[in-house]
């Protein structure tokens, strides 16, 4: 046989064993897990003074081009980065770099890229993640106004505060949630018969939501009725002197405190009604 075609197919072997070499170049990943809606865990939030800490292992061949420094950026500003790595071989490890979170908006996607280079300052590698920007978490306190053991009636204005939210429930008991309107940092629902029945209720419960995070406060021993304004009937017997009649004009008087309790029995049984 042809010794040319003998060293034909080693020389080709070489060849691609050359080329795989040649192809095994340095990869690099964040260490931070990569961002999920609805996987709280995973959020880039931050540390202390809305600073965070993002870093990186890069991996390459023994022998090969180790990282020695580059730049982390990202897409949303043009702060840059710079660091150093520290090398064992093969495997580098990416400088944690402190990221003020404070420069992008709460809920905000922003895509990290870290440029790995090696001691001539050549780009070995790069690598991208997309991250969900967690700054605050939403505010939640009912107006002062609005205590527990107290009893509303149901076109009551309930309002909370909610500062840092862009949506808030309120729920009534084990009720299905009503959503609230957000404006600024207050969160309103004015109910009415249809929307909020009437009854007791042992817990009244607004979630505030930022879109990644929720918080809750509640009322406790709340009852919701029409009723009679029995405040009103009291204040008009009182400044009467309780309805006793001691005289004619006194006599007047009673008659107008009855003109009066009609008129807000009747005023009570049209409420009941709507």
């Amino acid at each position: 046989m042809n010794k040319k075609l003998l060293l034909l197919p080693i020389s080709m072997l070489f060849v691609f064993m050359m080329a795989g070499m040649a192809s095994a170049a340095v990869t690099c990943t964040f260490d931070q897990t990569a961002t999920t809606a609805g996987t709280s865990s995973s959020y880039l939030r931050s540390l202390t003074a809305d600073l965070t800490n993002l870093s990186a292992t890069c991996t390459g061949q023994t022998g090969g081009q180790n990282v020695t420094d580059g730049v982390l950026s990202n897409d949303i500003t043009s702060t840059l980065y710079y660091f150093n790595s520290t090398s064992n071989v093969n495997v580098s490890q990416l400088s944690n770099k402190s990221v003020d979170l404070g420069e992008f908006l709460d809920t905000q996607v922003v895509t990290f890229t870290w440029t790995a280079s090696n001691v001539s300052g050549d780009t070995v590698a790069t690598a991208a993640r997309s991250y969900i920007v967690d700054n605050t978490v939403p505010g939640c306190s009912f107006a002062s106004a609005l205590v527990s053991s107290d009893e509303y009636a149901p076109n009551q204005k309930w309002t909370v505060d909610c500062a840092n939210a862009s949506s808030a429930d309120l729920q009534f008991g084990v009720n299905n949630p009503l959503a609230m309107a957000e404006s600024g940092d207050s969160c309103t629902f004015t109910g009415d018969k249809s929307k909020v029945p009437e009854g007791s209720y042992q817990t009244l419960t607004a979630t505030p939501s930022d879109g990644l995070n929720s918080t809750s406060c509640s009322l406790t021993s709340i009852r919701i009725d029409i009723g009679i304004p029995l405040k009103q009937v009291a204040a008009v017997l009182a400044s009467t002197g309780g309805g006793k009649t001691t005289s004619g004009s006194s006599g007047n008087n009673n008659n107008m405190v009855w003109i009066v309790i009609i008129g807000l029995a009747a005023y009570w049984y049209v409420k009941k009604k709507k």
